[in-house]
């Protein structure tokens, strides 16, 4: 059942998926196993997607830059398999691509202002 998708020049365009390994409900060693399983070829990315509040509560992950979150871990299967299917628009990928790294520089410089906060109250102590 693997899949790929070529552009009309012929060339193979990469599937990308971007995964999680810190959120809750994000089963990291299957969903790794199913996506490898349904595109052999595709690079995947594991770390933090910047995606907690969904995360918290549903299984996601990132198809080509595109967010896709289920209850379960198979209807994210079902959901993937899908979005391989449809054409693919590289304009709209590297949008996503952008608002998915501006997410992530974000929660990184929350994280950082968090970090110094902490330590100002630790060296006020």
């Amino acid at each position: 059942m693997a899949m790929s998708i070529e552009r009309k020049v012929g060339s193979k365009v990469k599937n990308k998926f971007l995964i999680c390994d810190e959120c809750q409900a994000v089963n990291l060693k299957s969903l790794k196993r199913k996506l490898e399983k349904l595109d052999p070829e595709a690079e995947i990315e594991i770390g933090c997607q910047s995606y907690c509040g969904p995360g918290r509560r549903k299984t996601f992950a990132f198809v080509n830059n595109r967010p896709l979150a289920a209850l379960t871990e198979d209807e994210l299967m079902e959901k993937v398999t899908t979005q391989l299917k449809k054409p693919r628009d590289s304009e709209e990928e590297e949008r996503l691509r952008k608002r998915n790294e501006e997410r992530k520089r974000r929660k990184e410089e929350q994280d950082r202002k968090l970090k110094e906060k902490l330590a100002k109250r630790k060296a006020v102590k």
